[in-house]
């Protein structure tokens, strides 16, 4: 495996959380840190967490005492921290804090309750070291430093206490230790190190509900299990992560940091669910739940709607196809007998209401070819057509066209769509509901194209014919939404199935009735928007009369309950559709008040309206169009990628502070796709390069991925370490055009566009490809050149099969834990006891 040499001035992302690869973890209280390696006057050393937001921060900070010297900020430091080694749950370092002392650091986060490391200091001077290591504990809880306690313990140990953390009492031990309050608490240990001798010291932190829970979990970690093994077991199971060199250390680390968020994702197994489930950003404030289930976990760690879950999978599939497979099976487990499948299915029964992004087919599909497993497709596939044929259901196609609606903007993935995002200023705030979507149509294409085929592979021919008949109309739809005269496709409206621009149809204070006396053509809804007052909503209705669609005269009254109202601004869509409108009656409001009265444009555009681009339509004119209009610089085609919204958009905003923009991974990869499927391989690595200097830079100034991208700077947006943020490794891995399915089979192909060669090390296999051709050396020695472009499969006859091993399969365990007893009233009691002269009233044996 890799032995990195990053510090702190390269990409890195160093959350460090329990690995529910090799032991269960805790859904409800996952205790995430963070490793800070600072910089000039900071401590080059800092493991930070919240408990889950339990406080504002709380820190574990290493100092370094040489003869008599203390060593603990960066500059100090002979040395600096480099780190060698970087697991989702394990960190391993190397520092020189002076000229004759150097220290090996490993950080563990053993369980979700547990975390320790291992200081190895060596004497690399000619002369006898009197040396040793302070450990300090600080904790700041509502903005005020917190305490800090010394615990005597019956066996003569000592431990640093946190007091009352929420419902936590953290405690810290340490080997070879001696304790000191002045002039802050901390754990020190001594020693004398001979020349070129080494001496290891151990410490383990734990956090429970009780004193004496802690001090038994901390005991047990750092006195009764064998790290070794446990830690040679976590070797094994990290040994299948692919290591992929680009020839840019840079971005290479951008890459591995991105397996290792993806990986850490991994939570459970929850509510007797048989695999992990997958939570979105495990981050220090995230993890706990106060009510015990998760319920009140925040949307990140309530299940993964479709569009994460496809970025998810992807990137963990060629890592982990079981564990990318076993996710999938838990989404379609959830699923109602009619197919239904939640937009937003929890690990404990946490659902939206609404029914999934239609993604789940590309999602099971694009995972297989990573795979090979047929058995998985034959599993899944009937629930996948299922969910399919539901999105035709009368209550989601409302108009039974066959083409369906969204029935929200957030179900759409898309929650910034300028023409329907309904609490942003720069948008239309259109109602999503009455439109017919060009992106809906595209995504439902490619469910159906990959379910054709799924069915071929299983020779499910009866399935095949119903669903080649959905992507035909589904086509014939798509085909209509297409304006030749522009190039561009377009919302239409879902009963009038006319697109037409929008109109100010009339503007005026809140206690006046406006007379437009307005004639549409065409026919059109109207959009009205008030503004003015405080953020709730006020007792009104507003009275809307005009000619209709069909000639005749129209009232339409909107009460204050059909007004969605945000910060000081509310949106309502009419029902009707006005071929003329003559008078807007406002009732219950005031002059502070401002009435606005549009009609719906349908012309406004945005990047999730090429995406029929990726469903694979076979017009050539029209898929060198949309090529042209994605590639356009002075549009979508910026230099950290393509961005959601066009530059010349009124409300375009890069950074998305005060308008809508950004580059956001979804669309992105769909179209990097598209873009790989048309032939042009040059222009999505073009695009690729460009969404890894965003991540690579984000990684190295903030420490962090992030839910989006600014796309005319280096800069994140969003929430922080997200694994929908990092590394676009499916597209990294489609643009190689290799896959390594086992130690003796690797599937290798297409047109080689990456303008660097690459090299990659997996299950024993190494691969070298660059345009030039590529060479495959097996385990055995086996070595084959492959210059054609040629989907093959490459085997190696000199091996054997071989039989699945210990480290392919995951078989996670409860994480082993101290003996514990039962007292008289019937609670567990641990056997590690604070002495009877420090009473601690949480400890029931106290």
């Amino acid at each position: 495996m890799r032995n990195w040499q990053l510090t702190s001035a390269d990409p890195l992302s160093l959350c460090l959380a329990a690995d529910a690869r090799q032991f269960h973890t805790d859904y409800a209280d996952d205790q995430i840190w963070e490793l800070i390696i600072g910089e000039e006057q900071s401590p080059a050393l800092v493991l930070e967490t919240r408990y889950g937001g339990r406080c504002g921060l709380a820190r574990l900070v290493p100092m370094w005492v040489v003869d008599g010297q203390v060593v603990y900020e960066a500059s100090a430091y002979n040395g600096k921290p480099v780190l060698h080694t970087a697991w989702p749950s394990y960190l391993r370092l190397s520092a020189q804090p002076t000229l004759t002392l150097s220290v090996l650091m490993e950080v563990w986060a053993m369980t979700s309750h547990a975390i320790g490391g291992r200081f190895t200091l060596r004497n690399q001077g000619d002369r006898q070291l009197e040396a040793g290591v302070d450990l300090f504990a600080q904790i700041m809880t509502e903005q005020q430093s917190g305490k800090v306690n010394i615990v005597t313990l019956d066996n003569g140990q000592y431990a640093l206490h946190l007091p009352d953390v929420g419902n936590l009492q953290p405690v810290i031990l340490m080997h070879a230790v001696r304790v000191s309050s002045s002039p802050s608490p901390k754990l020190a240990a001594r020693l004398s190190l001979p020349p070129g001798e080494q001496v290891a010291i151990r410490w383990v932190h734990a956090a429970r509900p009780s004193l004496s829970e802690s001090l038994a979990l901390a005991n047990h970690w750092l006195y009764q299990e064998d790290w070794n093994s446990h830690l040679e077991r976590l070797r094994e199971i990290n040994a299948t992560v692919p290591q992929i060199e680009t020839g840019d250390p840079a971005r290479d680390a951008s890459i591995a940091m991105s397996y290792r968020v993806a990986l850490g994702g991994l939570v459970g197994p929850v509510a007797g669910a048989a695999e992990p489930a997958l939570v979105l950003a495990r981050t220090p404030g995230r993890g706990y739940s106060p009510r015990g289930d998760g319920s009140d976990h925040p949307d990140t760690w309530r299940g993964a709607p479709a569009d994460e879950l496809y970025l998810a999978l992807t990137a963990l599939a060629p890592a982990a196809p079981e564990l990318a497979q076993g996710i999938l099976r838990q989404v379609l487990a959830s699923a109602a007998p009619d197919g239904f499948v939640d937009a937003r299915p929890g690990p404990t029964g946490q659902r939206s209401g609404l029914l999934s992004l239609p993604l789940l087919a590309s999602t099971a599909w694009q995972v297989h070819t990573y795979s090979g497993d047929r058995a998985f497709l034959r599993e899944v596939f009937p629930a996948l057509v299922r969910f399919f044929e539901r999105w035709f259901a009368p209550d989601v196609d409302r108009d039974g066209d066959g083409l369906p609606e969204w029935q929200s903007v957030a179900q759409s993935a898309f929650p910034g769509n300028p023409a329907f995002a309904l609490t942003l200023r720069g948008a239309q705030n259109a109602d999503i509901r009455t439109a017919e979507a060009p992106d809906l149509a595209a995504l439902l294409a490619g469910e159906a194209r990959s379910l054709l085929l799924m069915a071929d592979l299983l020779g499910e021919k009866a399935v095949a014919v119903s669903v080649q008949r959905r992507l035909d109309s589904l086509q014939r739809h798509l085909d209509a939404l297409w304006d030749a005269a522009t190039g561009a496709y377009r919302y239409r409206d879902r009963d009038a199935h006319v697109t037409a621009p929008g109109l100010l149809v009339a503007e005026g204070p809140g206690d006046q009735t406006l007379f437009p006396a307005l004639d549409l053509q065409p026919a059109n809804r109207l959009i009205v928007r008030v503004e003015g007052g405080r953020d709730h909503r006020p007792a009104m209705r507003l009275t809307l009369e005009g000619i209709g669609a069909d000639g005749r005269a129209i009232v339409e009254t909107l009460g204050a309950e059909d007004f969605l109202w945000h910060r000081g601004f509310g949106v309502a869509t009419t029902a009707g559709i006005f071929a003329r409108i003559d008078r807007a009656i406002p009732e219950g409001l005031s002059r502070v008040y401002t009435v606005q009265v549009r009609s719906v444009d349908w012309t406004r555009q945005n990047a999730a309206l090429l995406l029929p681009l990726w469903a694979g339509n076979g017009d050539p004119d029209r898929r060198a169009r949309l090529i042209a209009t994605l590639t356009d610089p002075t549009r979508y085609w910026r230099p950290y990628g393509i961005s959601i919204v066009p530059a010349d958009d009124p409300a375009f905003d890069p950074a998305q502070r005060e308008g809508i923009g950004g580059v956001w991974p979804l669309w992105n990869t769909l179209l990097v796709e598209a873009l790989i499927d048309a032939g042009r391989p040059d222009l999505a690595a073009q695009l690729l390069e460009r969404l890894l200097a965003a991540r690579t830079h984000t990684l190295t100034t903030e420490k962090a991925f992030r839910a989006g991208y600014n796309s005319d700077a280096p800069e994140g947006l969003g929430e922080r370490n997200p694994i929908s943020g990092i590394a676009p490794l499916h597209l990294l891995w489609r643009l190689m055009g290799f896959v390594i399915l086992s130690p003796r089979r690797v599937a290798i192909g297409g047109t080689y566009a990456l303008p660097w060669p690459v090299r990659v090390r997996q299950h024993g296999v190494t691969v070298q490809r660059s345009a030039d051709g590529a060479l495959i050396t097996f385990a055995s020695g086996t070595k084959r050149r492959v210059r054609s472009a040629r989907w093959q499969i490459v085997v190696d006859d000199a091996a054997p099969e071989p039989s699945e091993s210990a480290a392919g399969r995951y078989q996670p365990t409860p994480p082993p834990g101290p003996r514990q007893r039962k007292g008289s009233n019937g609670r567990q009691q641990v056997l590690v006891r604070v002495r009877p002269d420090k009473p601690d009233p949480s400890d029931p044996l106290a």
